[in-house]
């Protein structure tokens, strides 16, 4: 998919946000990435020494700022305690839904431009506050007219241009290391680039996500303990996605879910 991107100039069209990103990447003190590969964008500060607090709480605050791609790059490495040490396990664990949320008036907007209305003559409840926010969308609690308890995902405004952007960038720098480097010709990074943008291109798209929840909940309907959400088609559009809520523990919660007598 990421061969359907607007193809790279050589002129390098992106640079305002490569400088952006490095300059958040020094301010956390992790200009030593940078600073190693300085043959690929001169660059004449020195590398940044932090802001005193932990590198794993550096780590998940510099992933923030740089935006949905580099979030979605922690997410994924929240899960691989196989390669990570434990605290850094446990602030990237954090990027799965507790990040700052976009301002409801901007839900709001989001509704009148998908669906033409205001959200209450769409749902006789909905709740301002999000339920959680993480680096594509964020979710809020709400009832239908008819009283049916739903969950809303509503995509974070304005995002597709810097993902495209960062998935470009990553695609540039993956290919000066595997021109340079040799050393690191064991990751494949362009292909690993290549995979990495496919799957977050099709999450800018929430009715991808309707379609696969709707797969699922076929395959496995009837399956003892296995409960998949319907999904609300009439409020899904490629920003929103409307799925009926289910009460229950996050599967990560190992806690809870002991609590509740569930056999891990």
């Amino acid at each position: 998919m990421l061969n359907n991107l607007p193809k790279l100039p050589r002129t390098f069209r992106h640079f305002d946000r490569l400088r952006r990103t490095m300059s958040i990447i020094f301010r956390h003190g992790f200009g030593y990435f940078f600073w190693r590969m300085r043959s690929l964008v001169p660059w004449r500060d020195r590398p940044g020494k932090g802001n005193g607090k932990a590198l794993p709480e550096r780590l998940r605050q510099v992933l923030i700022e740089l935006g949905p791609t580099y979030v979605k790059l922690g997410q994924i490495f929240s899960g691989r305690s196989d390669i990570l040490p434990a605290a850094y396990i446990k602030e990237l664990a954090k990027l799965q839904d507790r990040l700052p949320s976009f301002p409801f008036e901007q839900v709001r907007k989001i509704f009148r431009d998908e669906f033409g209305k205001e959200i209450e003559q769409l749902f006789s409840e909905f709740s301002p506050e999000p339920l959680a926010a993480a680096s594509i969308a964020q979710g809020h609690l709400a009832k239908l007219l008819d009283g049916q308890e739903v969950f809303v995902k509503i995509r974070r405004p304005g995002i597709e241009k810097d993902v495209v952007a960062d998935l470009e960038i990553a695609e540039l720098l993956a290919r000066h290391l595997e021109r340079t480097r040799p050393d690191l010709a064991y990751l494949h990074l362009p292909r690993l680039v290549e995979e990495f943008a496919n799957s977050m291109l099709d999450e800018l798209d929430l009715t991808t996500e309707a379609a696969n929840m709707d797969c699922f909940r076929r395959q496995f309907e009837g399956r003892q303990g296995l409960k998949v959400p319907k999904i609300y088609h009439d409020l899904c559009s490629h920003r929103v996605l409307t799925m009926e809520y289910i009460h229950g523990h996050k599967g990560t919660d190992l806690e809870a879910l002991r609590a509740a007598n569930i056999d891990l």
